[in-house]
């Protein structure tokens, strides 16, 4: 009887610890103190991906080497230049994802009250993405929802999907040298689509 009780009290104290971060970043206007952030410096700046992409089902940047990555990410910054302009956000289109992405408006924490359904794509983004060009401008980017201009001060919902994960997190851009870095602070957050 003792060694039940023992366990349960284990497996709740990994619970609590586990989601600590996510349940204070879910109270109503929580302070960016309690939310995790990270910074990305453009990829096609520094010509090296790992610190430009981030991994936030275990929190870390891409060159974290502790824990590692292991070459999985949700978010990449600044891997695309269009006009010398380096800021844009890409979720992963490797094989096997279904991500999508979403910019949800200039806001802060507080004004967020409800997390907006963002469906995962259909079909795998096996392929990457291809662009349709007119005049030399892109007319059309498919699929979808990969592909989104970062923008200070707004607030994205992204649905990360993939072979091995599945959730939403919202990030919020705080700081941004255009073209060269950006600051976020996130949080994972319930899927509106188990409500």
């Amino acid at each position: 009887m003792r060694v039940k009780y023992s366990s349960c009290i284990v497996a709740a104290v990994m619970v609590i610890a586990y989601a600590g971060n996510s349940l204070k970043a879910q109270q109503s206007g929580a302070a960016i103190s309690s939310l995790p952030t990270v910074t990305l410096l453009a990829s096609a700046k520094q010509n090296d991906w790992r610190v430009a992409v981030v991994n936030f089902s275990i929190g870390v940047r891409g060159d974290s080497k502790d824990p590692q990555t292991n070459n999985y990410y949700d978010l990449r910054y600044g891997g695309r230049s269009e006009n010398g302009d380096m800021d844009w956000f890409e979720v992963s289109t490797g094989e096997h994802s279904w991500s999508q992405i979403k910019d949800l408006g200039a806001a802060d924490w507080s004004d967020i009250h409800e997390v907006p359904v963002l469906f995962a794509s259909v079909i795998p983004h096996n392929n990457g993405m291809s662009e349709i060009y007119r005049a030399g401008k892109v007319v059309q980017r498919s699929p979808e929802g990969v592909l989104v201009k970062a923008i200070s001060g707004h607030i994205y919902l992204l649905h990360s999907k993939h072979d091995k994960v599945d959730f939403y997190v919202l990030l919020r851009i705080e700081e941004m040298k255009p073209s060269d870095e950006c600051t976020i602070s996130w949080k994972i957050v319930r899927s509106p689509e188990s409500s």
